[in-house]
């Protein structure tokens, strides 16, 4: 398997998700024509590009590039943020991947209230078939790091493992979201490949 990126998952409005109608304190969705631009540090990618081109009936889709390769991604409000997913278009050529899970089981974790977890099954498919991925996410107690753009910033930490089924791919990313805001500012992506660090440095 290869890995799915969080790429195009960043909060910016300070006050409820603005999509379907759902208010929630912690995972917010930025308006449509944000553009955010993250640099990374890894073996895969040196810089996503990231545009919200819409927001609608609780779905939240983003267009991009990956080091100028072009991507889009449609989810969930609820999961935004994570490597969850309800359609996407690769940058890799591969073609279009589709996933299925129920989301009512996420709105919790919304709320980025430490100590909220899920666990669930969640079956995706491309055009060569489908297989079946375990998810055990979970939200961490708030810690302080330090950002190259934001500086010294308080950050809630979610942390979400995925593991094939049939055994032959697992990952961990823990994305962190500003304490005050829920801005989106670093994910940190690890699976057998190799690790990935990505900060957000710009939002126009």
């Amino acid at each position: 398997m290869k890995k799915t990126t969080a790429s195009g998952v960043v909060a910016l409005v300070t006050s409820a998700v603005i999509a379907a109608g759902h208010a929630v304190a912690g995972i917010e969705v930025p308006p449509a024509g944000t553009t955010l631009t993250y640099d990374c540090e890894g073996p895969w990618t040196k810089q996503y590009v990231d545009k919200i081109a819409w927001v609608r009936d609780g779905i939240v889709r983003t267009e991009g590039t990956n080091d100028g390769k072009a991507f889009w991604i449609e989810e969930p409000v609820y999961t935004f943020g994570l490597t969850l997913f309800t359609e996407r278009e690769s940058s890799k050529g591969t073609g279009r991947y589709t996933q299925s899970f129920d989301i009512d089981d996420l709105e919790q974790l919304a709320e980025l209230k430490p100590g909220s977890t899920y666990g669930g099954s969640v079956t995706e498919r491309d055009r060569n078939g489908r297989w079946t991925w375990r998810y055990d996410i979970s939200v961490g107690e708030p810690q302080t790091i330090d950002h190259p753009t934001r500086g010294k910033v308080d950050v809630i930490p979610v942390t979400e493992k995925r593991m094939s089924y049939q055994g032959s791919y697992s990952a961990v990313i823990t994305s962190s979201y500003e304490k005050n805001g829920g801005l989106f500012i670093r994910w940190h992506y690890k699976d057998p490949e190799g690790e990935e660090t990505c900060d957000l440095v710009k939002v126009e």
